[in-house]
């Protein structure tokens, strides 16, 4: 199957010492993209030197930004903190892996328009935590925060969290036995994990 042409450009570099890839997909112009990305990418390297810079705050800010200044469509990814907005292509969802922080293998596919996504390794009991929602800050502040704590509190945690509102949270145990909050089934293809009971 051929796919429309989307215009655009992919830019890589690095963000507080990760590895980075925009993607840009735009009808913006080359000579107006080019730039923008430039001031994006210099941007990212004053982060670098920010002493509290947290990563998805970082990316967060940088995606409104791209948004702000036209480029509506767009992915940024740093492996474990992802943001996209519009479409991959004409009408066409992003797909995003979620990965096992252990091994950055692609765990699962989630599939969206708007979505963050920010994904912890968890100490003992919890293998990772993955959480998503619309802003890329606050998902990864809740990952860490679940990641940190026994099994059962973070089972209970995450179930609440997706209850409440628009994050939903995707929790690996350290026997790698699956389970996720039921808004995350909107984003999977299939149904892929055992749901949390409330």
């Amino acid at each position: 199957m051929a796919f429309p042409r989307f215009p655009g450009t992919t830019r890589v570099g690095r963000v507080l010492g990760l590895p980075l890839v925009v993607e840009a997909r735009t009808a913006l112009p080359a000579r107006e993209l080019g730039p923008l990305l430039n001031d994006a990418f210099r941007w990212l390297r004053r982060m670098e030197d920010a002493p509290d810079a947290r990563l998805g705050e970082v990316l967060e800010r940088l995606s409104r930004g791209l948004s702000t200044a036209g480029v509506v469509d767009h992915r940024v990814d740093a492996g474990n903190a992802v943001r996209v907005r519009g479409s991959a292509r004409p009408g066409e969802r992003w797909r995003i892996g979620v990965r096992d922080p252990r091994t950055g293998a692609v765990r699962k596919m989630l599939f969206a328009h708007d979505l963050a996504v920010a994904t912890a390794g968890g100490l003992s009991s919890v293998e990772s935590v993955t959480v998503v929602g619309p802003d890329l800050a606050a998902a990864e502040a809740h990952a860490g925060e679940i990641a940190a704590m026994p099994l059962l509190p973070a089972r209970r945690y995450a179930a609440r969290l997706g209850a409440e509102g628009p994050y939903q949270v995707l929790l690996v145990d350290a026997e790698r036995r699956a389970v996720s909050t039921p808004g995350l089934a909107r984003y999977a293809p299939t149904a892929w994990a055992r749901r949390m009971a409330g």
